[in-house]
């Protein structure tokens, strides 16, 4: 699954002190990998760490199990694809530093998903 994000265009003649710089960025995206690092016992990212290791240190709570679910029956997702968003919603939670998959998280990376299936349609249609 492909990550597709939207962006917003940015005034350079404008400076803004609410936008996360580069470094900052940077900085976050190295201390989640360390952590994940750490979390895992090894150097492997939540993109290829074992899908049982996965679920085993980070599980979801019952209601998130429960809103995936039933989200993935609406939209018809295979299990792989619930696989990808649990791995992208750790990884999110991992960028915001919480210990636990947030329910955010999971929303978050669920929207990402219709995002890109909605484009998907949009292309094909266009065809």
């Amino acid at each position: 699954m492909d990550i597709l994000l939207s962006l917003q265009s940015v005034n350079v003649n404008r400076s803004s002190t609410t936008q996360e710089s580069s470094n900052d960025i940077r900085k976050r995206v190295e201390k989640a990998r360390v952590h994940q690092y750490e979390r895992y016992q090894q150097e492997v990212s939540n993109a290829k760490v074992p899908f049982e290791i996965l679920v085993e240190t980070s599980a979801l709570t019952t209601e998130q199990k429960k809103t995936l679910t039933q989200i993935s029956s609406k939209q018809n997702w295979s299990n792989r694809v619930q696989i990808k968003i649990i791995r992208l919603a750790r990884t999110i939670s991992d960028l915001a530093g919480e210990e636990r998959i947030a329910d955010q998280a999971i929303w978050e990376a669920m929207t990402l998903r219709r995002w890109e299936q909605n484009k998907q349609m949009a292309i094909a249609r266009e065809k």
